[in-house]
C-alpha cells in the first residue's frame, strides 16, 4: 500500500493474501473472487477493493499472523508464466477501459495475454484513476524488465509512461531508468549488480 497514492497501489497491486482479512461488508460490496482467474484472483480482488474503498479503509498491524511457505509444488514456484499472463491481462483490460491503443498494441506484440479475460476492471468508470493506475503499471513493468536485463521491453514500457501522471518521487525513478537505459550495456550491468 502506498499511502496517499491510490493509483500506485492499484498499478503496483501486490497483496499478501494469507495475512489480509476483509469484512463481510467488503465482500458484499466488492463481490466474490473472479472464477475466470487461476493465478491472480486475489490480486484482481485487491485491485477492485482499493478501487471501491480507497486507502483509508484498512488497518495495518505489525503482529505476525501468518507464515507463508514456498515449496517445490506451489503455484508460486511452478507457474510463473501463468501468473505473468494473468497479471498482464488484468492491466490489458485496464488499458482497454481508457482506450490506450498504443499500449494495447505494444502489449499484444510483446506479452502473452488473454485479451478476452472477463474482469470487473472492464466496468470501472473513474477514468482518471484507471489512467493513472495503468500508468503506474507501465512504470513498474519498465523497472522490473530493466532489473531482469530485458532492455528492449523495459524501454518499450518506459516510453509509454506519462511522467505528469506520476507523483514527484516516482518521476525520479522514471528519470533514473531513462538515464540508465541510455548507457552502454556494460555500464547498465554494473548498475544492476550494485
Amino acid at each position: 500500500v502506498f499511502p496517499d497514492n491510490q493509483a500506485k497501489t492499484i498499478g503496483w497491486a501486490r497483496i499478501d493474501q494469507p495475512e489480509t482479512f476483509f469484512s463481510k461488508e467488503a465482500w458484499d460490496k466488492v463481490g466474490l473472487l473472479n472464477e475466470h482467474l487461476h493465478y491472480c484472483m486475489d490480486r484482481e480482488w485487491w485491485m477492485r477493493y482499493i478501487y471501491v474503498f480507497g486507502l483509508d479503509s484498512f488497518k495495518k498491524i505489525d503482529d505476525v499472523l501468518v507464515n507463508f511457505r514456498i515449496h517445490d509444488d506451489s503455484k508460486t514456484q511452478t507457474s510463473q508464466p501463468g501468473f505473468l499472463k494473468e497479471h498482464n491481462s488484468l492491466y490489458y483490460a485496464m488499458a482497454s477501459v481508457i482506450e490506450h491503443t498504443k499500449a494495447m498494441r505494444f502489449m499484444e506484440e510483446h506479452l502473452t495475454l488473454d485479451r478476452q479475460l472477463e474482469t470487473a476492471i472492464s466496468s470501472w468508470e473513474d477514468s482518471e484513476l484507471v489512467r493513472n493506475s495503468f500508468n503506474y503499471y507501465l512504470l513498474k513493468s519498465a523497472h522490473e524488465n530493466y532489473a531482469l536485463g530485458d532492455m528492449n521491453l523495459a524501454k518499450g514500457f518506459l516510453t509509454l509512461v506519462r511522467t505528469e501522471w506520476l507523483a514527484p518521487e516516482d518521476r525520479k525513478l522514471h528519470s533514473k531508468l531513462t538515464f540508465r537505459m541510455k548507457l552502454p550495456l556494460s555500464i547498465v550491468k554494473a548498475f544492476q549488480k550494485s
